[in-house]
């Protein structure tokens, strides 16, 4: 028994040896597998069906990425025209010609397909030593948005195909017989992979990952108002009427103007529009760049007051909002859940407007300027889904360039009132409603705009005297001076700045197309 174990361990030892150098070629074998890969030359010929020379685009950056060379087209066609083959779409027996003439090692054909609101990409790959297939795999889902993701899961996905590829060898002596029949005419195999079912995970993260070319929401809701100041009204010119703190030699006497919505404020209606022309081609070559507009008006709004006399009157009163202007996007993720980063770039203008003839009935000490503020806008934005597809929320901000109040609110106030100023933000929660359609949506936003306005200057009045200058029982009543009408004594006019703000509650029900 002894004699036996000494054979026995060499044996075992050699073979631990022999089992030790096998693991190491095999890892040698994977990485030189993996390298070769990824330094092959291949032919990608033009990929068939709609949206076809898109994907084909991406999907060879894709590989040139990841170290495989792409003959290019150019070269493709001359050795085809060389060896009589068709450079664009070529049979497996072409291809090994075409691989002989450019050194390649692969011939990689793709096709699109789109039926039943369903898209297909197979990609095949064709070995260029003997025409063989080596593999193929697909991409799909129900947008052509569901294919790009072939532009970053390319090469990782068909790497393992590429592996097995190999360049032709020298060609056969004459007259040895072609393993092909050269007139031979077969089905396509890539018309059976678009048959195929494409794996769930595949086709719905291309849904998500498609850009949103249109959406349009109309709702319902309502807008609270709030703003008050002090002005300093003359003495004289009021006379009897003049507010308490008025007594012989004092010029000026405060007063309080100020408008409250009662409750949430008044009802309102309004839609909102975003389109971006980019992304409405299959291929969404550009779809960061876009265009906004939006559009509130109010709904039977009303101001309750009292007239010249101290009787009950209600004022015709209107608020309105109009916003267009330019939008860019920039995407944080593959897909659109991930959320986005917005800029905005636009035109505005907000109305708060009473009937002129009612508020030259109103008593003195009531009477507020219709507001007409004009602005520019710069804003930021961002969104992200919290549960994908059914709740994502949003914030945005943006500061308001003043170009002015309006006509009427600086004869009344102030002819030579400032521009303006002007901040808004707000929050909103998104839903879509796939039970209700596809791109259907629901949305409720907060949001709170502060105007802020300098005043300046005497007011004007309704009807000019042929003196010039206002009448002593004129609507638009100068606030007190002395001399010269805009050299206003101290306490009158408006001295401090005036904050109007407005917030709004708004339900909207819209439709996305992507």
């Amino acid at each position: 028994m002894t004699a036996l174990r000494l054979p026995l361990r060499l044996v075992t030892c050699r073979m631990f040896k022999f089992c030790q150098l096998g693991v190491a070629c095999a890892v040698l074998w994977a990485v030189g597998a993996s390298g070769a890969a990824a330094q092959q030359r291949v032919l990608v010929e033009r990929f068939s069906g709609p949206q076809g020379a898109g994907l084909q685009r991406a999907f060879v950056q894709n590989l040139t990425s990841n170290g495989v060379t792409v003959v290019s087209d150019a070269e493709v066609s001359e050795a085809a025209q060389a060896a009589g083959v068709d450079g664009r779409r070529f049979r497996d027996q072409d291809c090994v010609a075409l691989a002989e003439a450019l050194s390649a090692s692969a011939c990689i054909s793709g096709r699109v397909s789109r039926a039943r609101r369903r898209w297909g990409l197979a990609i095949r790959v064709t070995n260029g030593a003997d025409g063989s297939s080596l593999g193929a795999r697909t991409w799909g889902g129900r947008t052509a948005g569901a294919l790009r993701s072939v532009g970053r899961s390319g090469f990782t996905r068909l790497q393992g195909v590429l592996a097995q590829a190999s360049a032709p060898t020298p060609p056969e002596p004459e007259g040895d017989p072609a393993w092909y029949d050269p007139n031979a005419t077969m089905e396509d195999p890539l018309d059976a992979l678009l048959a195929e079912d494409i794996e769930p995970e595949e086709r719905e993260m291309g849904e998500r990952a498609r850009h949103e070319a249109l959406s349009v929401a109309v709702g319902v809701g309502t807008l609270h108002r709030s703003m008050a100041t002090t002005v300093g009204v003359s003495c004289e010119v009021r006379g009897a009427s003049a507010p308490p703190g008025c007594s012989p030699g004092v010029a000026a006497a405060p007063e309080e103007r100020s408008y409250y919505s009662g409750g949430l404020g008044g009802g309102e209606v309004g839609f909102h529009v975003d389109m971006y022309p980019g992304a409405f081609s299959e291929d969404q070559d550009l779809p960061q760049l876009g265009l906004r507009l939006s559009y509130y008006h109010s709904l039977f709004l009303a101001t309750n007051s009292l007239d010249s006399v101290g009787q009950p009157i209600s004022v015709d009163t209107s608020q309105s909002e109009l916003y267009v202007g330019a939008r860019a996007r920039i995407r944080l993720g593959e897909s659109r859940d991930e959320g986005h980063i917005f800029f905005d770039l636009g035109y505005g203008q907000t109305n708060f407007t009473f009937d002129i003839d009612d508020l030259a009935s109103l008593n003195r000490s009531f009477i507020l300027p219709p507001m007409e503020y004009g602005y520019v806008n710069l804003g930021v934005a961002a969104d992200y889904s919290v549960v994908p597809v059914y709740l994502n929320l949003a914030g945005h901000f943006a500061y308001r360039m003043g170009l002015g109040v309006g006509d009427d609110a600086r004869a009344i106030w102030g002819v030579d009132s400032g521009l303006g100023s002007s901040f808004n933000f707000g929050v909103s929660m998104t839903s879509e409603a796939p039970y209700v359609a596809e791109g259907a949506f629901l949305r409720l936003g907060l949001e709170y705009s502060l105007f802020r306005s300098s005043w300046g200057g005497n007011t004007r009045c309704r009807e000019l005297p042929p003196s010039g200058g206002c009448e002593p029982g004129a609507l638009w009543e100068p606030w007190p001076y002395d001399g010269e009408v805009n050299n206003i004594v101290p306490g009158g006019g408006i001295e401090d700045t005036v904050n109007d703000g407005y917030f709004r509650l708004h339900l909207a029900f819209g439709y996305s197309l992507r």
